[in-house]
């Protein structure tokens, strides 16, 4: 690999960041105590790789399981993303047994998507925070990027944010050779080069990194020079390959990405040594912190926001501070275990969840009567409609749920469908060519190509019919006691990494303060998009809450570049209830030819705030770096 030159790691260091807020970092991997490494972002992100989260896809860039690469012998070999790289050379430097990752990227998943629920995906212990949101940015909200952060340097102690900007290199069009953009190339979406996605969420990180003086990185500022300039070691092929976004498709693109990021270390220690005064007084700081966090909650603490700068945007002046109950799904008996020990989001709280099929258009039913799977004999078919007869739910839309059927056993994913052998990719396509008629959970993707199946674990129906039935607890801004610290919280955190039964016991202690939680409630319903095979589906309140019917395409085509994105729908739910029952159908309309739809998680907030907005929102506000 060709060593990265001095102006080259020059050029990558868009913002060097304060010493404020790299010293504390340095002071502790001087005294040889152990820090905790966080990456989060999307598909980058998750390229980082991870070394002891086997629910993660980041394990496969681990070093040593084996994973598929698109260039090199063999294409199936275990490979080092660039966060271990990271971490090996920080064990190098300043060695220690525990040092550690936690790589809670998530694919095809813009920011805001995660923020309510944020400390459900990452720890609330971290020292230095990779982010990369470059990967998602054309559906990137650019307030989230402040909100991130704000969010994170509220904890105790605050971690050092490194923001790490990724852009996509060439267009993409179908079935054509990738081309490296030039200046004045039109884009989809009507942006015109150089002022792309990419460009206006590298500028956002800019103005985030100087407001709250954090660090910024750019792998494409670092690198164009030379790639424009066709150097050896620096064509598209070498940095990210025919994918034109990710580096690991890229010879050496991970290892590059490695070296900018060891080279702001160097050139950070340079800048900040410990025995300077700033240092001693940025180490002073973060052990008050710390000596603060022993006393009360570490999660988004309303001294440490007040504490922050006045924020870039006004909608992230509370974030920290906004009410949240986060749900993730997992398999149909899973949320039986004990609390954070099913699926992968080992912190967002276990949705109880079944399914049925409606052989009619707008019939749902309510949950079924006790024991009602009783009535089905073993090897009964899904198809078998007489066996499974309920009575007529009653809501808006609702026209009749008499016909609904439900299967003696959840439908289950084919486990045996995934990998590379050919028995494998049998089993994927006959269950495909003949899916079940409920919802049922996967932890991959269904992609026939085994180089394309990821882990991407959520509730999906492929047929008309299938009925998702689930319930919510919808009486939001309760305090709570965080039963870790006994410290009384009201927000994101601690509906979400609290067990269920102990958030019922804590609400249940509370029943006037239930009572009087009857304001509007958002929901937001994240979804899977992609270009084919999607379905349309409608959802419903059924029973406890009131809402108005919403329709939802999960089908997204785009003339240059298909992708697939988990994006939210949101609407307003009314009626505080322990018990707030939603339906999800999926409809015999389509405009791919598919019906596939695929739920991943579920977000209430309370009141109007924190609204999804739409992609892009912002970006005509900002000038570009120079």
């Amino acid at each position: 690999m060709p060593a990265l030159d001095a102006d080259t790691l020059g050029r990558s260091i868009v913002h060097a960041g304060s010493a404020d807020a790299w010293t504390p970092l340095f002071a502790r991997l001087d005294a040889r105590e152990p820090i905790v490494l966080g990456v989060f972002g999307a598909s980058v992100a998750q390229n980082g790789g991870c070394l002891d989260q086997p629910y993660k896809r980041c394990m496969r860039y681990d070093g040593v399981h084996s994973t598929f690469m698109r260039w090199g012998e063999p294409h199936i070999r275990p490979f080092k993303g660039f966060a271990v790289r990271l971490l090996e050379y920080l064990n190098a430097t300043y060695p220690h047994p525990k040092h550690q990752i936690n790589n809670s990227a998530l694919d095809a998943t813009p920011a805001q998507n995660a923020l309510p629920c944020l400390f459900s995906h990452l720890p609330t212990t971290l020292h230095v925070v990779i982010l990369e949101f470059g990967s998602m940015a054309f559906h990137l909200q650019l307030r989230a990027v402040e909100g991130a952060a704000r969010m994170l340097l509220s904890l105790r102690p605050r971690p050092l944010l490194i923001f790490l900007s990724m852009h996509e290199w060439c267009q993409r069009h179908k079935d054509q050779p990738r081309t490296l953009y030039e200046p004045g190339e039109r884009l989809r979406g009507g942006f015109v080069y150089p002022d792309t996605p990419w460009a206006r969420a590298e500028a956002e990180t800019h103005r985030v990194c100087e407001r709250y003086g954090q660090a910024c990185l750019s792998m494409h500022r670092a690198l164009e020079p030379k790639v424009r300039q066709k150097l050896p070691g620096f064509s598209l092929s070498d940095v990210v390959g025919e994918d034109c976004l990710h580096p690991t498709h890229g010879v050496h693109g991970v290892e590059y990405i490695a070296e900018v990021l060891q080279h702001a270390f160097v050139h950070a220690r340079g800048l900040y040594r410990y025995s300077d005064r700033g240092a001693k007084a940025g180490a002073a700081a973060d052990a008050a912190d710390a000596a603060a966090s022993s006393s009360s909650s570490s999660i988004s603490s309303i001294s440490a926001i007040k504490s922050l700068p006045a924020p870039l945007h006004i909608e992230n002046a509370d974030i920290g501070e906004r009410t949240a109950r986060c749900y993730g799904f997992v398999k149909a008996a899973d949320y039986r275990k004990t609390f954070g020990q099913s699926s992968m989001y080992r912190s967002l709280q276990p949705i109880e969840w079944t399914s049925v099929w409606c052989p009619h258009s707008g019939e749902y039913e309510h949950s079924p009567p006790p024991l009602a799977n009783k009535a089905a004999a073993p090897g009964s078919s899904v198809d078998a409609l007489a066996a499974f007869r309920y009575p007529t739910a009653i809501g808006e839309g609702a026209s009749g749920g008499a016909a609904c059927a439900r299967p003696p056993r959840p439908a289950q994913c084919p486990r045996a469908g995934f990998g590379q052998s050919q028995k494998a990719k049998s089993v994927l396509r006959h269950f495909l060519s003949s899916p079940p008629r409920t919802w049922f959970w996967c932890y991959s993707s269904l992609a026939l190509n085994p180089a394309h199946q990821k882990k991407s674990p959520g509730v999906l129906a492929l047929v008309p019919g299938a009925t998702l039935l689930f319930k919510v607890d919808s009486r939001m801004g309760l305090k709570q006691r965080d039963t870790a610290t006994g410290a009384v919280v009201g927000g994101a955190v601690v509906d979400s990494a609290i067990p269920s039964g102990a958030t019922a016991a804590l609400t249940a202690a509370a029943p006037a303060a239930a009572g009087s939680a009857t304001g509007m409630v958002r929901v937001s319903i994240e979804h899977l998009t992609s270009y084919e095979n999607m379905g349309v589906a409608t959802v419903r309140c059924a029973g406890g809450c009131r809402c108005a019917v919403q329709r939802i395409d999960a089908h997204r085509t785009d003339a240059h570049r298909n992708v697939s994105v988990f994006l939210q729908h949101s609407f307003e739910l009314h009626g505080a209830s322990q018990q707030c029952e939603l339906q999800l159908q999926v409809q015999p309309e389509t405009s791919s030819g598919g019906y596939k739809f695929k739920v991943r998680t579920i977000t209430l907030s309370a009141g109007a705030g924190g609204g999804t907005g739409s992609p892009l929102s912002g970006l005509s506000e900002h000038k570009l770096l120079s």
